[in-house]
């Protein structure tokens, strides 16, 4: 789905989130690692933080999403209302091949601590190709999440350099193609739109100005381009739909940096929480696969 605010059937999606700039054409990869932790979720809600890639093409939308959800409920159909007739989640998403069983849809066992230890899941969704793996998008232990390639029937999915499962050629035709988005932040929907926003938490619930240990980060942003080259993202275009309730904020852009290039964003949502009845639960590292035919 596109980062911008959806309205439908009293479901508000609000983000927080950097893409790339206009005009890079032919994304085949996106990578991250995204800071964990256990933000409060107002009953019906879900607060997540993720990277993604999205192609529209000739009225056909692919979208591939990779992150952690803090959620009562897994929203497997929450996006069907808005703009997708077909969507899926994890394990449920019809062609993908499961080759090592428990990782997928698993609750993550550490979360951040406020100005303490800080933990996080290194994600990556790409077009294998050999350039691309030798340029340092398997530099270390990760969750690879893999896009598929034309010349290919399928492509792996992979994390700590094992092979867990993998999606045919044919479902994603769009995305075969190569991205024309490519974005990192975070998202929470609001089930009950009105009489005010949600009090919902996005990221650790500070806003990004309280820095490193307090305010959730995504680090090592990279992209793959269409020359196959793994690229830092030099201009990133910030999204977001109540800076009063949810915000980012760039932090160092260099590759030397200790989170090399990376960012803040978070917020605590509606300020004045009475009648709100709040549940939290532990994050799970959570897919969304978005097809439209």
């Amino acid at each position: 789905m596109s980062p911008i605010a959806f309205l439908y059937w009293r479901h508000l999606f609000l983000y927080a989130v950097y893409k790339l700039e206009h005009g890079v054409q032919d994304i085949y990869g996106i990578h991250a690692v995204l800071n964990v932790w256990n933000p409060r979720v107002v009953a019906n809600d879900f607060s997540l933080s993720q990277i993604w890639l999205y192609a529209d093409r000739v009225q056909q939308r692919n979208t591939i999403e990779v992150g952690w959800m803090v959620s009562l409920h897994l929203h497997r159909n929450v996006r069907n209302a808005g703009c997708q007739r077909h969507s899926c989640s994890d394990v449920d998403c019809p062609g993908f091949v499961i080759t090592i069983q428990h990782v997928i849809d698993q609750w993550l066992p550490h979360v951040s601590v406020f100005d303490g230890i800080q933990y996080g899941i290194d994600v990556r969704i790409y077009q294998i190709n050999p350039l691309a793996a030798s340029e340092g998008l398997r530099n270390k232990p990760s969750n690879e999440h893999s896009s598929n390639d034309t010349k290919e029937a399928s492509q792996p999915e992979k994390v700590n350099d094992k092979q867990i499962g993998y999606w045919p050629a044919s479902l994603l035709p769009r995305l075969a193609l190569g991205a024309d988005t490519a974005g990192w932040g975070g998202e929470i929907i609001d089930k009950y739109v009105f009489p005010h926003p949600t009090s919902t938490q996005m990221g650790s619930g500070f806003f990004p100005s309280s820095g490193y240990k307090m305010a959730t980060y995504i680090s090592h942003l990279k992209y793959v381009d269409s020359h196959n080259h793994v690229v830092n993202p030099t201009k990133l275009i910030p999204y977001v739909t109540r800076r009063d309730c949810y915000d980012l904020q760039l932090g160092e852009r260099r590759e030397d940096a200790p989170l090399g290039v990376h960012f803040y964003f978070g917020g605590l949502g509606y300020n004045n929480p009475a009648g709100y009845l709040h549940f939290t639960q532990s994050c799970s590292l959570h897919i969304v696969i978005v097809i439209t035919k």
